[in-house]
């Protein structure tokens, strides 16, 4: 008797599993479809700094390009990759080159993004060449000019 319950519990949750693994799969489809015109590619290397988007949304890109257009140039030299998450739209991780004076860099980069975009829902800094790879440095929270931190 044990057994055939354990049995009807295992398929019961298998059953949740996979209704919950298709739920999720068709929000993410709707989440990409609905962040925007995607580009020909998900990154590129624009003034030698690879600039990356999950989905490679055109909007995130171009954002980021932005970022390094309006930091003096010793400071855009300094970024090896930014990396948009489209799955948290406004979220980046910035790859560095050396992590000298990373407490004046980090707010001199959340400049350039306020002013550009008025906000983000976080920034990560790291050493390295590829999102998530390098030692993480420091991270700022979510900001927002029209709603402050949050």
């Amino acid at each position: 008797m044990t057994e055939h319950l354990n049995a009807d519990n295992d398929n019961r949750d298998a059953e949740l599993e996979a209704k919950i693994f298709e739920a999720i799969r068709i929000q993410n489809d709707i989440d990409y479809h609905e962040a925007g015109p995607k580009a020909p590619a998900s990154s590129i290397i624009y003034k030698g700094v690879n600039v990356a988007s999950r989905w490679g949304v055109l909007s995130e890109l171009e954002a980021m390009k932005s970022f390094i257009d309006v930091l003096p140039e010793l400071a855009a030299r300094r970024i090896n990759n930014i990396w948009c998450d489209s799955k948290c739209s406004a979220n980046y991780v910035v790859g560095l080159k050396s992590d000298s004076d990373i407490d004046y860099f980090k707010f001199q980069f959340e400049d350039a993004v306020l002013s550009e975009t008025g906000g983000h829902n976080g920034i990560m800094f790291q050493l390295g060449e590829q999102p998530f790879v390098g030692d993480i440095l420091t991270s700022l929270d979510p900001e927002w000019r029209e709603f402050g931190s949050l």
